[in-house]
This record gives structure tokens, C-alpha cells and sequence, in this order.
């Protein structure tokens, strides 16, 4: 029978085998192990220091707490679908190595519910003047509440009035539909908004805020974008920045080549151009062949660093009596100068779009330092 073990209420069962000091109160409460705690009709303590309140609860675990009515601490069976009895059943799929694959659980609408047994089904208060006021709300804290349905207020003073909202800090506010708070005096206002950080304000549907109007915050150590949707750093801006100059440079250095107007006899000529853009320079190299005194064929590249740009090109003229071959190289440096012109200056164009770029890229960078910072805080806090 053991030492110390208390058994009150019908069926009520405070024994086992080396069992001492443990304690049932409820009708069919059972605590079958050292030190644990049964309270509540039908619930059952099997493990040594385990606690189990609440009508059915169940707690099977060294230390394990298992709070509330049928709520259950189990250890899971490998291999096989694991079935949690309930008002909702619910069933684990358990691997062989013990890793919980699927989870299904079989629920009313939160319409069938609330006809059922009432607004306030399944709802939590824990804390001095706490309270929640809706389906399955939960609220942790002194003066915490939780008002909406599937709405959850963690921390003292703090508030959550939308839809499926949850806020974790003191004072803070999930006020609008799915939104999130998390951090002192926090406010998320608008659907799907998120607020990061203490004081943090969220105002614009589905957006992430890591400070405020007066509040501004960085965001440090962010990795390089890969997708399309993926943020980008400064690093990778600074190297679109770079190569945009070098591009740039390729262009003023193409630019600069001036071959020698070829004669009559001339059959060949070659030439070469420097360029710069900005903090970028470029070499460029190009030549010209006439064949025949109908054709000329011209061919250039140029040099940035690591980048290479290459062009070729030939021209025919046709009809009508020979001109001079310097009338014709003319012709062919008069466009080639003029293409060049145009290419500076969308490349100009670009370089200011990347500039604009950098310049968000910097403001995006803030708030996701401000947004790493936020979930290590709350890391901590949860772990506390």
C-alpha cells in the first residue's frame, strides 16, 4: 500500500506497488505512483511526481503536469496510429523512430459548438484578474483578456480583441482579425498585421512592424535572397550596384573607340578606349576589316573586372556607284557612336532605379534586424 497516500471520493485509488505519498481526491480519481496528484473525478496520475487536474485529465510521466478537463499527457507508441479519447478525438501517426507524422483531429464547427455548449466553450484564464469572454479564448497574466474567438493574450494588461489574434507582452494589443503582437506595448491594428518589439505599431493589413512612426529599428545578419519573394540585403544590392557601374564603364570605354578612317587600299584598322562610371573602369579594344570595298566588318570588346561584353557587326551598301571608303567608315562610326549614346544613358536610367533600390533595401534591413531581435526576446520569455 505504501506511506502517506490520501485516496478521497468514490473509487478514489491512492496506491501501488512501492507507491508512498500519493494523493486522489475525485470520484474514480486515481494516483497510482509516488508523489502524484489526482484531482478531479476519473483523472489519473500514473507517473512518479506527475499531477493531473481536472475531470479526466490524464498525466503519464515522470514529473508531467496535465491541467485542465480530459486533457492528457501520453506517452506515444511507435509504429501505429495512437488514439486520444476525448469529446474530439484524436489520432497520432507515430513512425518507427517515434516521430509524430500526422495529426488528426475530428471537431464541430465553431457554429455547432456555440450552439452546443456556448460562447464560452474551451476558454482559459489564468492570472489576477484575468478573463476571457469567447469559444476557446485564452488569456495569461494579470488583467490579460481575450475577447474574440481563438484569441490569445499572454502577459500582464495585455489585450486580444480580433479573430483567431494573439498578443505575448505586457501591455500589448492583437486588436484586428489574425494579427500578432509581440513585445511591450505592442500594437497590431490591422488584419494579418504583425507588431515586433517593444512599442512596435502595426497599422497596414498584412505587413510586419519592427518599430513605428517615431520608433525606428534595423535588421542585422540576414542571409542572401534566393527567390523571388525573398528579401535582399545590402551585400547583394552593393553587388548589383557594382556591376551596374562596371556596365556602365564597358559603355564609355566602347564609346571612346575611334578607329582610323580606312583609304581606298586600306583593308584594316584597329583601336582602343578607356572608360570610367562612377567608381568602375573599363578597357575596350575593337577592329575594323573591309573585304571588299561594299563591306566592312567590325568587331569589339571590352573589359570590367570580372565582366566581358563583346559585339560584332557587319555592313553592306548597295547600289549606285562606289563612295569612298571614308565616306562609309564615317557612316558606320556616326550609328555606332549614336547606339553607344543611347545605352550610357539607359544604363544612367538603371543606375538611379538601383540607387532608389539601395535605399529601400537599407529601410527593409532595419526591420528585419528589429524582427530577429523581437523573436529571440520572445524565445526567451517562453522559455522562461
Amino acid at each position: 500500500m505504501g506511506l502517506g497516500n490520501i485516496a478521497i471520493g468514490v473509487e478514489a485509488e491512492a496506491q501501488g506497488d512501492k507507491t508512498n505519498l500519493a494523493t486522489s481526491i475525485g470520484t474514480s480519481a486515481k494516483a497510482n505512483k509516488s508523489a502524484a496528484l489526482a484531482l478531479g473525478g476519473a483523472s489519473e496520475a500514473l507517473g512518479i511526481y506527475s499531477i493531473a487536474e481536472g475531470y479526466s485529465a490524464n498525466s503519464d510521466g515522470y514529473g508531467a503536469i496535465a491541467i485542465g478537463s480530459a486533457a492528457k499527457i501520453k506517452q506515444l507508441e511507435k509504429g501505429k496510429i495512437n488514439h486520444i479519447a476525448g469529446q474530439n478525438n484524436k489520432g497520432l501517426d507515430v513512425d518507427a523512430d517515434g516521430n509524430v507524422t500526422k495529426i488528426t483531429i475530428r471537431t464541430e464547427s465553431e457554429k455547432d459548438i456555440l450552439s452546443k455548449y456556448g460562447q464560452t466553450y474551451g476558454a482559459m484564464a489564468l492570472g489576477f484578474r484575468s478573463s476571457s469572454h469567447n469559444l476557446f479564448a485564452s488569456s495569461f497574466g494579470a488583467f490579460s483578456t481575450a475577447t474574440a474567438i481563438e484569441s490569445l493574450a499572454v502577459g500582464d494588461s495585455s489585450q486580444s480583441t480580433g479573430y483567431r489574434s494573439a498578443t505575448f507582452g505586457s501591455h500589448s494589443r492583437a486588436l484586428a482579425e489574425e494579427s500578432l503582437a509581440l513585445g511591450y506595448e505592442t500594437r497590431a491594428n490591422a488584419y494579418g498585421s504583425v507588431a515586433l518589439g517593444a512599442e512596435s505599431v502595426a497599422n497596414e493589413e498584412n505587413t510586419v512592424s519592427v518599430g513605428s512612426d517615431t520608433l525606428k529599428r534595423k535588421i542585422t545578419n540576414v542571409a542572401d535572397g534566393a527567390y523571388d519573394s525573398d528579401a535582399v540585403n545590402v551585400r547583394q544590392l552593393n553587388r548589383l550596384s557594382k556591376r551596374a557601374n562596371r556596365v556602365g564603364a564597358s559603355a564609355a570605354a566602347l564609346a571612346s573607340l575611334k578607329p582610323t578612317q580606312l583609304g581606298k587600299n586600306d583593308k584594316f584598322a584597329f583601336s582602343l578606349g578607356f572608360g570610367s562610371y562612377k567608381n568602375a573602369q573599363a578597357v575596350a579594344m575593337g577592329a575594323v576589316f573591309k573585304p571588299t570595298e561594299n563591306v566592312l566588318l567590325n568587331v569589339a570588346g571590352s573589359f570590367a573586372g570580372p565582366d566581358r561584353a563583346f559585339g560584332a557587326g557587319v555592313s553592306w551598301k548597295f547600289g549606285g556607284k562606289p563612295t569612298p571608303a571614308v565616306a562609309s567608315q564615317n557612316a558606320a562610326h556616326s550609328a555606332e557612336v549614336s547606339q553607344l549614346r543611347q545605352e550610357v544613358a539607359a544604363l544612367r536610367a538603371r543606375q538611379a532605379e538601383t540607387d532608389l533600390k539601395l535605399h529601400k533595401q537599407a529601410e527593409m534591413e532595419n526591420e528585419l534586424q528589429q524582427l530577429r531581435r523581437a523573436l529571440s526576446e520572445l524565445k526567451k520569455t517562453l522559455k522562461q
